[in-house]
């Protein structure tokens, strides 16, 4: 054993015993005692439903201690599956506030169908209410808690957090860089071994790791990390082996390229693993809910709309020369063109190489078609375009051919519009990007503004984006 590894084994066995020192609470303990305090929340939303149904006495003491048990079997299981308990889950506030609301809901849920089977409506009183209130707020609160404290110690320096080994490569390990966020995610390096550079023999690299194994034995670290170069795993692996002695978890530091095919999902295919490395925007089910909302909202709106378009139809044969209908070529879902239908507003039907864009002051829109256009009842027929399959009630807004072509070449990320459908309304059109493009700046917003919706889909925010269109339509921002 070399001097500087002796040197490194006494100063990390000083600063683990001044670590252990401050600790508070065991990292090993945090799980167990975020679930016993799951059960008390419990327990306590239990006796505030049974108070408020049998009132108080023996009754309502039973009654607690046989719902108490069967509600902690469907959250706590259900949360432990889903990571909640895992003691950086409680420093993420996106975690426990986007995870246990739905979770603790559809526990109460369920519930609430096992009632209704023995005693209907039994559930759905003011005492069901203040049991899913009374539990959920001490769900959460429980969490804010955990955060709260995390955020105290680690400011005192009391931190018990997940004690760390780190093996690195070279004089210095790159994923120090990261150390901010392994404090803030509750792990503490407390011992560093380098071993050595690539050009140190087998024998050397082997010893220090043997090291490691000895520093680890002779702590109280949770877990070892990795930080070496890739390249060198195959290398390294058999002298990797010896971390097998220990009965912590070990892991590797993903970085750089890396770092972005781990994050990636991947499956077995017979000895070959499949990574992602480009998932489509919606997944199946996704997609599946947005075509069935699609569908009925353009079904209702064809029924209730047919009076209307009947008689504008009358008027626009009345007013002018041509067809009811303007059909015209658009670039829809991955590049296919297809006819969009439009109640014609103008007394030309461009649709080829060079089409000119409509203006506020427009000779060619006629009296009629001034008003359809200012309603954006013109856009009605497109609700054929949705029952074709062409569109969706929301998503970005598709352009004639040749303005496809030219912002295409203008605009970089243009094309990514493309991955999903075209909508009648989007996004940018209730954000303020409604009308002509004339200049290339309005319609990058356009397009920044349409990636923002397909990255942050939910058919929360459609609902949102369809009411908001009425908003606009009625004030008639941007219509000519």
């Amino acid at each position: 054993m070399d001097a500087s590894s002796i040197t490194n084994l006494e100063r990390t066995r000083d600063y683990a015993a001044g670590s252990a020192r401050q600790s508070i609470v065991s990292y090993r303990s945090v799980e167990l005692i975020a679930i016993l305090v799951d059960a008390l929340v419990v327990l306590l939303a239990c006796a505030v439903w049974s108070v408020l149904s049998a009132g108080s006495g023996r009754q309502a003491v039973l009654l607690t201690l046989s719902i108490t048990p069967m509600v902690c079997a469907l959250f706590i299981p259900a949360a432990k599956l889903a990571s909640l308990y895992h003691p950086s889950a409680f420093l993420v506030e996106n975690s426990w506030t986007y995870n246990v609301a739905p979770l603790w809901l559809g526990t109460m849920v369920l519930l609430g169908i096992g009632f209704s089977m023995l005693q209907p409506s039994e559930f759905l009183t003011k005492a069901g209410v203040a049991f899913t209130l009374v539990g959920l707020v001490g769900l959460l609160a429980h969490r804010a808690c955990w955060r709260l404290l995390a955020r105290r110690a680690a400011t005192s320096g009391s931190s018990p957090g997940r004690r760390a080994m780190l093996i690195h490569q070279g004089s210095s390990s790159p994923s120090m860089g990261a150390a901010p966020d392994l404090r803030r995610y509750g792990i503490r390096i407390e011992q560093r071994l380098n071993i050595g550079s690539v050009e140190d023999s087998e024998s050397l690299v082997r010893q220090r790791i043997e090291l490691a194994v000895g520093i680890a034995q002779n702590s109280d670290v949770d877990e070892v990390l990795i930080d070496v170069d890739v390249r060198e795993w195959q290398r390294l692996k058999p002298h990797m082996a010896c971390l097998r002695q220990l009965p912590i978890p070990v892991s590797l530091i993903a970085r750089d390229w890396l770092a972005e095919f781990v994050r990636q999902p991947a499956h077995m295919l017979g000895s070959s693993i499949l990574v992602e490395v480009q998932c489509p925007p919606l997944k199946l089910w996704e997609r599946v809910v947005k075509r069935m909302m699609d569908l009925t909202v353009a079904t209702i709106g064809l029924v209730l709309c047919s009076p209307l378009l009947a008689v504008i139809a009358l008027m626009i044969k009345l007013e002018s020369r041509g067809p009811v209908l303007f059909r015209q070529t658009r670039i829809g879902f991955n590049g296919k063109a297809f006819k969009i239908y439009k109640l014609r507003t103008m007394t030309v039907l461009e649709d080829g190489p060079d089409i000119r864009q409509a203006t506020s002051d427009d000779a060619r829109i006629t009296t009629l078609g001034r008003w359809l256009r200012r309603t954006s009842i013109d856009e009605l027929p497109q609700l054929f375009n949705v029952l074709k399959g062409d569109m969706s009630i929301v998503g970005p807004r598709p352009h004639a051919v040749s303005h496809d072509s030219q912002f295409g070449q203008l605009i970089a990320d243009y094309a990514f519009r493309r991955r999903m459908k075209p909508g009648i309304t989007g996004w940018a059109q209730v954000s303020g990007c409604r009308g002509a493009t004339p200049e290339v700046e309005m319609m990058t917003r356009r397009v920044q503004l349409d990636m923002l919706y397909i990255e942050s889909w939910s058919i929360w925010l459609d609902i949102s984006i369809i009411a908001r269109t009425a908003v606009a339509v009625i004030r008639g921002e941007n219509a000519y």
